[in-house]
């Protein structure tokens, strides 16, 4: 008896096992979950306008002692392949101004011009000279500006600055670094310097001496941080340094200051360049210091709100593309999601033209789980 209830509960579980099979493998529509709805995000156009006014500021400084009288001739003979590097972008807008080397020991500290001494207070620039070199022009600022329609003629006449005999009161103690100092102070800004920085645009210094500086009361590594603190720049990108001098140990004639050890200094504290009075290829040198002023006065980082896709992205200067380009056009950095301008570029002038770039972005996002439309 006992054996045949547990058969029979046996066969009813089986049955039971059995129809349950059956009702899974017809499972009824209304049990199943509906499908997942794709969601697409449609990536459009994207873009942004912005002004773009790139500006450098370049101040020679020039030994005007007995020594250099060739030496500002060549300076002069060349300083057209100098121009003509940054000068071919009609877009940069620059001032060019001229100081000569300073001499505190025998001058003192002047506030204002000594007509009887021809001697200038320290920094102060120069007055221009007209292209012919035979007058002075004093209805313009003491400075060149590409609305100067003659700025080369009256560049090149105004770099041979003269020399002034040690016996008639010139330098001897040449000073190449504390002019820089001075040509930046407030009372030369707000006074016969005015007009001439600005802080906002790149600062090239060039300095042409065959002496060392012997600036009392400056070192190299403090006049390097005057130039950080005058731009706010630690990093040393808006501002630069040049150097055309009589190298240490080049066998190129110097003064007997001997070898200009606190300019090398100097350059070095700013990561400048050198130049040799003697360089064979002075004028190709030259050249391409005009080139690298060109290319840090007119770089720019610009941000994008996304990231792009790079094969769709198009810089305009107002109706003139721009190339994706290393040195003469522009590149994405997409560490920053920037694009950078990098200058170089011929651009023209045009009346109220701005840099506008247009791409497509990309949603990360949605490449990450395949569901992107680009458009």
């Amino acid at each position: 008896m006992r054996n045949s209830m547990k058969s029979t509960i046996l066969k009813v579980t089986f049955a039971l096992f059995i129809l349950g099979l059956v009702a899974c493998s017809n499972e009824s529509p209304e049990l199943m979950a509906p499908p997942q709805e794709i969601s697409v995000v449609k990536l459009q156009d994207s873009g942004l306008e912005i002004e773009y006014n790139p500006q450098v500021d370049i101040l020679f400084v020039i030994d005007n002692s007995m020594s250099m009288d060739d030496d500002q001739v060549k300076l002069s003979q060349n300083i057209d392949r100098f121009v003509a590097g940054f000068a071919q972008n009609e877009v940069l807008d620059f001032h060019i101004g001229i100081t000569s080397v300073y001499d505190t020991q025998r001058f003192g500290i002047l506030t204002e011009y000594d007509e009887q001494n021809n001697r200038y207070p320290n920094g102060q620039l120069r007055p221009l000279k007209s292209e012919d070199g035979q007058g002075v022009l004093l209805d313009r600022p003491p400075y060149l500006s590409r609305g100067d329609g003659d700025y080369l003629g009256v560049l090149r006449s105004s770099l041979k600055l003269g020399v002034q005999p040690l016996v008639e009161g010139g330098p001897e103690f040449e000073e190449s670094l504390s002019p820089i100092v001075s040509a930046f102070s407030e009372s030369m800004l707000m006074g016969p310097n005015a007009g001439f920085y600005r802080p906002e645009a790149h600062l090239a210094i060039v300095l042409i001496t065959d002496a060392n500086d012997l600036s009392p009361n400056f070192t190299p590594q403090q006049v390097a941080q005057f130039l950080r603190n005058l731009k706010d720049d630690p990093a040393m990108e808006r501002f630069s340094t040049y150097g055309v001098i009589s190298p240490t140990d080049s066998g190129c004639a110097k003064d007997p200051s001997g070898d200009p050890i606190a300019i090398e200094e100097f350059l070095h504290e700013t990561n400048g360049r050198i130049l040799s009075l003697c360089e064979t290829n002075y004028g190709d040198r030259l050249a391409d210091f005009g080139i690298e002023i060109l290319k840090k006065a007119t770089r720019k980082v610009i941000p994008l709100q996304h990231r792009p896709e790079f094969e769709t992205i198009e810089v305009r200067y107002g109706q003139q593309l721009i190339p994706a380009d290393d040195n003469v056009g522009w590149t994405y950095d997409p560490d920053q999601v920037a694009i950078i301008i990098n200058g170089g570029t011929d651009l023209k002038q045009e009346e109220g033209a701005k840099i506008n770039i247009t791409y497509k972005p990309v949603d990360l996002t949605n490449l990450g789980n395949g569901r992107a439309n680009r458009l």
